[in-house]
Formats: C-alpha cells, sequence, structure tokens
C-alpha cells in the first residue's frame, strides 16, 4: 500500500516511530476542542445537516448548491468531503479528469475502528492477526481497573464495533481471559458522509491526485484523503 510506504517514509523508515507517530499523541482536549476553537477563530457560519448537491465557478466566485434548496456564494470553495463522497457532488466546470477518475472509483478504506474497554490491567501491548476480524489491536492506557484498547479491523462487515459479544469473541483468541465492559465505534462505510474510512488507494490514483495541487481557484480540493503526506490524518488535512 502507498499509503503505509508513505508513513514510512515520512517516520524516517522507522516503524517503531511510524507507530508512535500514529497512536501515542493526541489532542489534551480532544478534536473537539480543535474544531470548536477554529470555529471561534474564524467567526464563520456552520451549516449542519446541509449536504451540499452543486459547486459552480463564476467569474466572481462560486455559488455552492445545498441539497434540498438553498445556494451559498463566496469568493472560493475548499471542498474537503471524503473521496468516497467527492463524485456525489457536481462540478461546473468539472473537476480535472483525473480527479474526477479516483472520486468515481473510490478508495478501498472499508475497515472498522473499535474502542474496547476491558477488566484490570493490561501491560503496553499490541498485536497483529491475519485473517481475523481485529487485524491490529493495542493498549491505549490502562490502570489498575481497567484498559483502553484499540483496534481495527480491515471489513467493517466482519465486526460491528458496538456489539459487545461480537467484540468480546474477537479478542479472546488475543487475550485469552480478557473480559470486555464495554466497546464502541462507528461504522464509517455504511455513514452517507463518508461512505468509508481512511483513504487507501488502488493502484495508480496517487499520481492522479496530483491535480488536486494544480487546481488555482476559485474551487480547490483538499482533506486528508487528497494529501501527499500523511495521508488519512488530520496532520495531512
Amino acid at each position: 500500500q502507498t499509503q503505509l510506504l508513505r508513513w514510512g517514509a515520512l517516520a524516517g523508515g522507522d516503524w517503531q516511530l511510524m507507530f508512535e507517530i500514529l497512536g501515542t499523541f493526541e489532542l489534551a482536549e480532544g478534536t473537539g476542542k480543535l474544531i470548536e476553537s477554529i470555529r471561534a477563530d474564524g467567526e464563520f457560519e456552520v451549516r449542519l445537516d446541509a449536504p451540499v448537491s452543486r459547486v459552480t465557478a463564476e467569474d466572481d466566485g462560486v455559488t455552492v448548491a445545498v441539497d434540498g434548496g438553498g445556494e451559498v456564494k463566496a469568493r472560493a470553495a475548499v471542498v474537503a468531503v471524503p473521496m468516497n463522497v467527492l463524485a456525489e457532488i457536481d462540478f461546473d466546470p468539472p473537476l480535472p479528469a483525473g480527479i474526477r477518475e479516483v472520486a468515481r472509483e473510490g478508495h478501498t478504506g472499508r475497515g472498522s475502528k473499535v474502542w474496547a474497554e476491558v477488566r484490570g490491567a493490561v501491560d503496553p501491548w499490541f498485536v497483529f492477526a491475519d485473517q481475523h476480524p481485529l487485524a491490529w489491536v493495542t493498549t491505549f492506557s490502562s490502570n489498575d481497573d481497567k484498559s483502553l484498547l484499540l483496534g481495527f479491523g480491515t471489513d467493517s462487515e466482519q465486526l460491528d464495533p458496538n456489539d459487545h459479544q461480537g467484540v468480546q469473541a474477537a479478542l479472546d483468541p488475543l487475550l485469552p481471559g480478557v473480559e470486555l465492559l464495554r466497546c464502541a465505534g462507528h461504522n464509517w462505510h455504511d455513514d452517507p458522509y463518508s461512505r468509508g474510512t481512511w483513504a487507501m488507494l488502488r493502484p495508480g490514483q496517487w499520481t492522479k491526485l496530483n491535480e488536486a495541487e494544480a487546481l488555482d481557484g476559485p474551487v480547490f480540493v483538499a482533506g486528508s484523503d487528497f494529501a501527499d503526506g500523511w495521508a488519512g490524518l488530520m496532520d495531512g488535512a
């Protein structure tokens, strides 16, 4: 996967450093605090439940049409929707051919992510598992009473992260004797505003995405799915 190779290259070829970058550090007050700080700093309007259906570039800027009615006019539009929903928006004039092709194909990311709280302390630990609903699991935090595990699966259809019995069964062979207290996650593959998880590109897509960098406005394509560096991560976005 070109995504993993890029992450490894950005970590200087050190896979242990790569995992530290990917999973050790977090925002002290959470992602929600970051989003609210950006909104407060920009003093701009936020519209929820307003999916965009069309973006039209004009001589004096852009007109963004909202599904169900309504328009927003602006000097420019930064389109940062996930790659797998980009094709659901009409662009006039059309986006470059390479970006349109990638949007039509979609990326292959359809995995699952589960947070699992278990009883007791679990020492710093991680495991890779082939042909298993959870391909990778690690200790996220731990104390004497309970521990928080973070797991990733390759196929969201294999494991519902909110299914207590299913998650317990998936953890059993990886950490024998573990007692699951609760679990949580979101099915991003079935979410109409994502239709997939972190971007994992198909062969040839990375080169086509270079066309996003050549856009000179008033419409720009951005977001972690299209990043040239830390693709799939907030740093890339």
